[in-house]
């Protein structure tokens, strides 16, 4: 038999508590009410967002980027095979780890990094090498470098395209890559960045405040303990008869006024 003196728990009804849960939208719209009760503090945590944003922007240097371009003839009937050939060979042989370090070192790149390993490393993530077809039988070698110092970037690929020309005619090459002409396309040039420093700092700016607003309205709205309509009282889960508007004097007699009107002194 069940003992009578057992307490009986009852669950309850999530799911149905879910679904007599306000909407997203009418959550999103409470809140807003609510955060346009507090603007000077919702302003204030947006534009101190958008500071921090505008001084990451100051501290990012621009990327500058320069390339050469070699056009590559003579691949026969195999031209993909030749194209990974010749990118094999110039990544592994042309510009090899000692030849990167000599490079670095003639160069000054990379001056914070003290361990040749790091800065052969270093060189590598900031080269790309490519071989693309040009859609007339023939293909393309790029070499392209990016870096924070325009002449520096531009002398290093500069220096990368004469070591690629003499490896072609004194080195002895893979046979897939000795059929090949090269021929230099594009000297190494200046890339611009996509934006100017102030370009960058006014649209970092801009879009950090846009972004920032919202979020600071949803935080303020969210922690802010005061209630101020019906739906604040229905959201703690009391049960409302109705609510009684603004009027003139309605606050007669209050606190706030008494203390206003030097009726009582502050204690």
């Amino acid at each position: 038999m069940d003992d009578p003196t057992a307490v009986t728990t009852v669950r309850r009804d999530w799911v149905g508590d879910e679904a007599a849960a306000p909407g997203v939208r009418a959550e999103l719209r409470r809140l807003g009410r609510r955060a346009r009760r507090r603007p000077d503090r919702t302003l204030a945590y947006a534009l101190l967002l958008t500071t921090l944003a505008v001084l990451a922007a100051l501290r990012h240097r621009p990327v500058y980027q320069s390339r050469v371009v070699f056009h590559v003839e003579g691949s026969g009937g195999e031209p993909d095979r030749a194209g990974r050939a010749l990118r094999d060979w110039v990544v592994g042989s042309v510009l090899s780890d000692g030849q990167l370090l000599a490079l670095v070192d003639e160069h000054n790149l990379y001056p914070a990094i003290n361990e040749p390993r790091r800065a052969v490393e270093a060189i590598r993530g900031d080269l790309e090498v490519r071989v693309l077809h040009d859609g007339r039988g023939s293909q393309r070698l790029v070499i392209a470098m990016r870096g924070d110092d325009a002449r520096t970037v531009q002398d290093t690929v500069a220096h990368l395209g004469r070591l690629v020309e003499e490896a072609r005619r004194h080195a002895h090459p893979p046979r897939h890559v000795l059929a090949l002409h090269l021929t230099l396309a594009q000297a190494a040039g200046r890339d611009a960045p996509l934006f100017d420093r102030l370009t960058l700092v006014l649209l970092a700016g801009v879009a950090a405040f846009l972004i920032a607003l919202p979020l600071c309205a949803l935080g303020v709205a969210a922690f802010d303990p005061r209630v101020y309509d019906l739906d604040d009282v229905r959201r703690l889960g009391m049960a409302t008869l109705g609510a009684i508007r603004g009027f003139p004097g309605d606050n007669a007699g209050a606190l706030v006024a008494r203390l206003g009107h030097d009726r009582m002194p502050p204690s």
